[in-house]
């Protein structure tokens, strides 16, 4: 029991479980510890949705509920307010329990402080969606490609168009017309060699080189 209280802890986890005919609720200590109330304090099942965010309220009460009625498992992710008033992600995970008629009869579950991750994986995503913005509203294209003959692109930004005549994705993947092709044939030796050789250094490298618009004017 011990071991398991430690390991609560050091995961940030904890358990409840809640009969329907009877009405009693119970709590591990973890899951005192995630709400911030003290151990043994008296609690309502249903007085609990109170503590995950207003709009999440909902969520997790039609969750419980399917589940309930159907006896089929949940787990999702919630916003969670706990009783000093400090924000939360939880990732809630619900199971039926079944009486020897088969019938749901009561829930048992875990809650899991995942904030931690759960911030770090919103910071990303925030980074991700600034470096887009830049590199859509900077005035020359961004891109990522695969090394090879065709220079093969994963990622290129809308102002390719301005500058090839070809919208972004016509580059990715090859699917109408690769990189590599519109490069003016007499540079793309030099342009191979320099970025190869920039690749293989790892250092930073400057080219210019021709290539040829769509128009069929060479620039």
């Amino acid at each position: 029991e011990e071991i398991s209280l430690n390991i609560q802890k050091m995961v940030h986890i904890g358990g409840w479980e809640f009969e329907f005919k009877s009405g009693i609720t119970r709590w591990t200590e973890g899951q005192y510890g995630i709400h911030q109330i003290p151990i043994g304090t008296s609690v309502d099942f249903y007085q609990t949705f109170s503590y995950f965010a207003p709009h999440e309220q909902g969520r997790i009460k039609s969750l419980l509920n399917h589940c309930q009625q159907t006896g089929i498992i949940f787990d999702d992710e919630f916003e969670f307010i706990d009783a000093k008033k400090e924000h939360k992600w939880l990732r809630v995970r619900g199971i039926p329990i079944f009486n020897e008629d088969g019938e749901v009869s009561g829930l048992r579950g875990m809650m899991q402080d995942v904030t931690y991750s759960k911030k770090k994986s919103i910071g990303f995503m925030e980074i991700q969606d600034k470096l887009k913005l830049i590199m859509e509203t900077t005035p020359a294209a961004t891109y990522e490609c695969l090394v090879n003959k065709n220079w093969t692109m994963t990622f290129m930004s809308s102002h390719i168009e301005e500058i090839t005549g070809y919208k972004s994705e016509d580059f990715i993947h090859d699917s109408k017309v690769s990189y590599g092709s519109i490069i003016y044939q007499d540079d793309q030796n030099m342009v191979s060699d320099v970025v190869l050789a920039g690749v293989k250094n790892k250092k930073l490298y400057n080219i210019e080189y021709r290539i040829n618009h769509k128009l069929g004017e060479v620039r």
